[in-house]
């Protein structure tokens, strides 16, 4: 099996844990600020992470300060901040309707790639974004979108 193959079973993997989180987080918001939620969910995420590093004989690099503003700005983005939208968001609209959206986020990621790393999508690549694109347009524009009221 390949590197490349191996990758994409992973962030295949990655993908579907990632949908999970649409339906954790409507169950979270109904009882708890998206703020607060987001705490309690790193909090208890660190001593998994340390029992893991513990089994694999992990240890903690040394990180220069260019890598360590950059590790802060992907947490403060791509874990709070995702965190703290989604529960918000699936708050406000239906958990179908976000589930959509957020399964846009490979997409997103591949397009982010292409502009700002300078990537070059194939065509399969290229109608995998234009699709996701179309999913969340068809949902954004559907004539009862953000009428629906969340069930709580």
């Amino acid at each position: 099996m390949s590197d490349s193959f191996k990758g994409q079973v992973l962030c295949s993997l990655a993908m579907v844990t990632v949908g999970s989180t649409v339906v954790v987080s409507r169950i979270i918001g109904q009882d708890m600020e998206p703020f607060l939620a987001t705490v309690l969910r790193h909090a208890l995420a660190l001593p998994v992470f340390a029992v893991l590093m513990h089994l694999s004989r992990a240890r903690l690099p040394r990180v220069n300060a260019r890598d360590a503003l950059l590790l802060l700005v992907q947490a403060a983005a791509g874990s709070v901040g995702y965190s703290v939208l989604l529960i918000q968001g699936v708050n406000l609209s239906s958990a179908a309707d976000a589930g959509i959206v957020a399964g846009t986020l490979p997409a997103a990621s591949a397009l982010f790639a292409a502009l700002l790393l300078g990537e070059r999508p194939g065509i399969r690549l290229a109608l995998s974004i234009a699709l996701a694109t179309v999913g969340v347009m068809a949902v954004a524009m559907a004539p009862d979108a953000g009428t629906q009221v969340p069930t709580r």
